[in-house]
């Protein structure tokens, strides 16, 4: 197996908590986060959180405000955006119970809308994401021509009974 030294932090730095970050435990709240960042980068086009180095990328996530829309996209509407930055939240005491309440949220945003929130996923270009971040091994760019689509997420969630999270997916 893997052996890990004491102290030593595991994970993909850009979708890390800042719990984590830390050196706690992964938990269906650092999931919900780097959900969250996922969110953010699909609906903005960019990650809410953007640095060369690893660790300079895990001391923004512990740090550093989350970024608004409105500098990414304007058009957003502002419950989706409370949503994701409400999964954001530096504190995970702060965040939704479990992700089934932060899918919940999503559905009730686009049900008040009346409208199919995925519209409003970022098209992004090779320029567009090449200006938010140049690559590096710890920060890769993705570059696609089209909608990012969403991912079905069906492994269970702990904290919501079990219940797997089909909300999201397309």
């Amino acid at each position: 197996g893997i052996r890990t030294a004491t102290g030593i932090v595991m994970g993909t730095p850009a979708y890390m908590a800042p719990e984590q970050a830390k050196g706690g435990k992964a938990s269906p709240a650092t999931d919900q986060y780097a959900l969250g960042v996922l969110l953010f980068e699909m609906l903005t086009g960019t990650r809410p959180f953007v640095a060369e180095e690893p660790l300079a990328m895990l001391r923004k996530h512990i740090e550093d405000e989350i970024p608004s829309f409105g500098t990414c996209r304007k058009n957003t509407p502002p419950a989706l955006e409370a949503a994701v930055r409400r999964a954001l939240q530096k504190d995970p005491a702060l965040r939704f119970p479990g992700v089934a309440e932060l899918a919940a949220e999503v559905a009730r945003v686009e049900a008040d809308a009346g409208t199919d929130w995925r519209r409003f996923a970022r098209r992004t270009t090779s320029s567009s994401r090449t200006m938010a971040a140049r690559p590096t091994a710890a920060n890769p760019v993705v570059r696609t021509s089209g909608p990012m689509p969403l991912p079905a997420v069906t492994a269970p969630m702990a904290g919501a009974g079990g219940a797997r999270l089909a909300a999201l997916a397309v």
